[in-house]
């Protein structure tokens, strides 16, 4: 593997990494933050109906984010023993060398397990937005 790879590899570790806790994040973040909740306040009923935030449903074509679930489906662990996983946490830092071996190669069958799901993510950063479905359908 020409150093070149090992770039490409250690972004595409980046990538999955960052993107899969981005996901995770976001999925949650309605129920965290309760965006729901605020619609139903006393302050937003305050705010002029035609100043308030109206949600446009966006067409399936242009969302990233059912290809992102996909993805997320289809995504598969690390797994291996302790060393392995330091190994695997060091490989997409800059600053270290990428591992050869063993470890190299239990990185690089990752990457492999994961290839439908990183070929998802793709796709869904080429469409134009990304819009995540209502916690509660009926606001």
């Amino acid at each position: 593997m020409n150093h070149n790879d090992l770039n490409a590899a250690r972004h595409t570790l980046r990538f999955a990494v960052g993107v899969a806790s981005a996901f995770v994040f976001l999925c949650f973040s309605d129920s965290l933050f309760g965006a729901d909740a605020l619609k139903t306040s006393e302050a937003w009923q305050r705010v002029p109906a035609d100043l308030r935030y109206d949600r446009i449903t966006i067409p399936e074509a242009e969302n990233a984010f059912p290809l992102w679930q996909q993805a997320a489906e289809k995504f598969v662990q690390f797994h291996g023993d302790a060393e392995s996983l330091e190994t695997f946490t060091a490989a997409w830092n800059e600053k270290s060398d990428f591992p050869g071996g063993v470890a190299k190669e239990l990185i690089i069958s990752w990457l492999d397990r994961n290839r439908d799901a990183l070929n998802l993510l793709d796709a869904g950063l080429k469409r134009s937005r990304c819009q995540f479905p209502r916690s509660n359908p009926k606001m």
